[in-house]
């Protein structure tokens, strides 16, 4: 695993053994801001109860041995925020550090199991009043914490309505997909029943077949086919009339031939 992503678990365990209402805790401080600026803290946090007797403690964060080695060799390095703090911690992950290597005014956390556990008390220290300096870069910390967590939460809201959003669109290319089979179907089948095909038409080419075709369907109604056999009755009539008169004519010429003989 990487420093970085050591260093991620060793931030997280951090913030879990010192939490929030109970402390405050922020990483990266430096020592003042601005131009009197000269060294760095990984952490520091302060205790918010009167029970812990508002104590700030300072902590080095190292992930790997080689970063210790490294801090080891400039001790002086811590000084500048040491002095301001009730307790100064080395926080690790397993191995870093080896017996007889933790300064005597340090105490010492060990990552395990996710989490941080003591492996030497740190002693109490007397530190130095504070500075406005070093107060306003605990205060600027503060500010950008807070500023980190607004940011953070409008992303998630913006990728909240992001997920809605496409959620609702995947739902609506869905339900037009479903409705293009259907549609495809009712094509297929009405070409198996017509012979034709409707893809392969225009607008311009289907509509009159199919105001024909509506036109023809309108003739074939209940009502004309009653009106047409209306007058199909009476032309039966008519030739019915018309037989008979003409047989009855056919039948007197007879008589009267017969008759004349």
């Amino acid at each position: 695993m990487s420093d970085a992503a050591t260093t991620a678990k060793l931030q997280a365990a951090l913030l879990k053994a010192f939490p929030l209402p109970e402390y405050a805790t922020f990483f990266e401080v430096g020592d003042a801001t601005g131009g009197r600026h000269s060294r760095w803290a990984d952490a520091v946090s302060m205790a918010c109860w009167p029970s812990r007797g508002l104590r700030i403690s300072g902590f080095e964060i190292k992930a790997s041995r080689s970063d210790w080695l490294r801090e080891k060799k400039k001790p002086e390095k811590s000084v500048a925020i040491q002095r301001f703090c009730h307790h100064w911690l080395l926080i690790t992950a397993p191995g870093v550090l080896l017996d007889g290597e933790l300064p005597s005014t340090w105490g010492h956390m060990e990552l395990a199991g996710g989490k941080l556990v003591p492996r030497v008390a740190p002693p109490l220290l007397t530190p130095d009043a504070l500075e406005p300096s070093f107060v306003a870069a605990l205060l600027r910390r503060a500010h950008q914490a807070g500023t980190e967590l607004i940011n953070a939460q409008v992303s998630n809201a913006v990728a909240e309505a992001r997920a809605r959003i496409d959620e609702r669109v995947k739902s609506e290319v869905d339900r037009r997909m479903e409705l293009n089979g259907k549609a495809m179907v009712a094509v297929s089948k009405f070409k198996e029943a017509t012979g034709i095909d409707l893809t392969c038409w225009s607008g311009k080419e289907a509509g009159p077949d199919f105001a024909l075709y509506r036109k023809f369907k309108q003739s074939l109604s209940y009502s004309g086919l009653e009106r047409l056999a209306h007058q199909f009755r009476g032309f039966a009539d008519q030739a019915d009339a018309l037989m008979g008169a003409m047989k009855d004519e056919g039948a007197a010429m007879l008589l009267d031939e017969e008759k004349a003989a």
